[in-house]
């Protein structure tokens, strides 16, 4: 078990703050347009975004992530 944060605002939940209602089911993390997009069924807006991603870093791909649980 782990937590999911916003890292940019959203109409619904300022940045910073844990992302709750998720459904059970795949989680997407898209580097490149910098979203989260949660499974069905989850607490809207299912798709939150990212603080940076990597078009506005100018990066085709990451080397690593971290994931804290």
């Amino acid at each position: 078990m782990g937590s999911l944060f916003t890292t940019g605002k959203t109409s619904t939940a300022a940045a910073g703050t844990e992302i709750t209602g998720i459904t059970p089911g795949a989680v997407f993390l898209d580097f490149m347009a910098g979203t989260v997009t949660l499974p069905e069924g989850s607490t809207a807006p299912l798709t939150r975004p990212m603080t940076k991603n990597l078009n506005d870093l100018g990066l085709q791909q990451c080397n690593s992530i971290g994931i804290w649980c």
